[in-house]
């Protein structure tokens, strides 16, 4: 077995050049960071659909055919269902009326109703806003992907991993262009330190914004947290980013001198 030796030289001129990492981690950081905001400025629809649907009532006999928004109860058969574990899973039941056209409606899971199911069997959907949302059957019931109960939360997760991203993206194509040479050289540990601090801070902001929309706090309370947010981003990265860049160099710490040719001490 041979080993090769690598030298520092040899080790730098492996590395990309950091103004052309820069210029790949910055767009994708900011695409990230748009996206994070697109996706979060969705949450309140998402939440307004939601309870749209918590607070809709059945549907009264001499309500229109039109009526979309209240729960209108719908007699199905079983035609056949779909039950697939493993990587890309399926849950899904085919249902059929008489009248219309046969539907097809799919699950998160197949318990506590679908893997119950079989060919024939009656079941009540339960339609909101032209689609089926919930199906019933064999004494239970069970929600479908159409049921936009907790949709919030997913989106709210989304914004927080597009927005951690980004800022860390940001963070390290802005250190790549202001510190080339502790790239070059190998000393990377300021921007991990320091990227993490400001990264956790700035994932929190979706997260709280979410609270507060969900709270129903006022919009000026939201932009104030979030500047807040950023301000402690800030501050915190920034001795961070300087103390782990000092180790990296092999310098002093803040407060502490190197002792030269005239220190007094220097042979104590």
């Amino acid at each position: 077995m041979r080993f090769t030796y690598v030298t520092p030289r040899r080790r730098q001129r492996r590395r990309p050049r950091p103004r052309l990492l820069a210029a790949a981690f910055l767009p994708g950081g900011l695409a990230c960071l748009a996206l994070a905001a697109l996706v979060g400025s969705a949450i309140p629809e998402t939440l307004a659909k939601e309870h749209g649907y918590s607070s809709a009532r059945p549907c009264a006999a001499a309500a229109p055919a039109g009526d979309t928004d209240c729960l209108r109860l719908v007699p199905y058969r079983v035609t056949g269902t779909v039950i697939f574990h493993g990587r890309g899973s399926r849950y899904e039941a085919r249902l059929s009326d008489g009248a219309h056209s046969p539907a097809s409606v799919r699950f998160r899971t197949d318990s506590p109703l679908l893997a119950r199911l079989a060919k024939g069997d009656p079941v009540l959907a339960t339609v909101w806003r032209g689609q089926i949302t919930e199906v019933s059957g064999r004494g239970t019931s069970q929600a479908t992907l159409k049921d936009p109960t907790g949709d919030h939360w997913f989106s709210l997760v989304l914004a927080l991993l597009l927005a951690t991203v980004g800022a860390f993206g940001v963070w390290f194509a802005q250190w790549l262009l202001r510190h080339p040479e502790d790239y070059a050289a190998g000393r990377t540990r300021p921007v991990t330190v320091a990227g993490w601090v400001v990264m956790g801070v700035l994932a929190l902001v979706p997260l709280a914004l979410g609270a507060l929309v969900i709270a129903g706090s006022p919009v000026w309370f939201q932009v104030g947290l979030s500047a807040g947010f950023l301000a402690l981003a800030w501050k915190w990265g920034r001795p961070s980013l300087a103390a782990a860049s000092r180790k990296a160099r092999g310098g002093p710490r803040t407060g502490q001198r190197r002792s030269g040719p005239g220190d007094p001490t220097r042979d104590r």
